[in-house]
């Protein structure tokens, strides 16, 4: 068996992360929660009590995926939809120019920013 080496192409994908929840900012943080889930043909269900994580229930081409906090929403190079953990992402994306696409991503609420890595 001959094993080779692969690189992915260089596409640019539509990606979105999800927020983390704090308090002072509920009503903008549904509001965003609500705005991603629309993007990807999905259902917010961030605010739950109960034995499930908060997430982002997304279709995808396997069935129902869950995207949490932290996690990014990836839309794929045929429209598909599925999260993608932190740690992957980051590996594997880097942030294009913005300026040189035109692309439709959710409008996050100014209060709302996705998790710095930085931090």
């Amino acid at each position: 068996m001959l094993i080779k080496k692969y690189r992915k192409k260089p596409v640019v994908i539509e990606a979105v992360q999800v927020p983390v929840y704090s308090p002072n900012n509920a009503t903008e943080y549904v509001d965003t929660c609500i705005a991603i889930a629309e993007w990807c043909g999905g259902t917010s269900h961030m605010m739950e009590t109960g034995d499930t994580p908060n997430h982002i229930l997304i279709k995808t081409l396997e069935g129902e995926m869950m995207a949490r906090v932290g996690d990014f929403i990836i839309k794929g190079v045929k429209g598909e939809f599925y999260p993608c953990k932190p740690d992957i992402f980051q590996a594997t994306y880097e942030q294009a120019p913005q300026s040189q696409l035109n692309l439709k991503t959710p409008k996050l609420h100014p209060t709302i920013q996705p998790k710095d890595d930085d931090e």
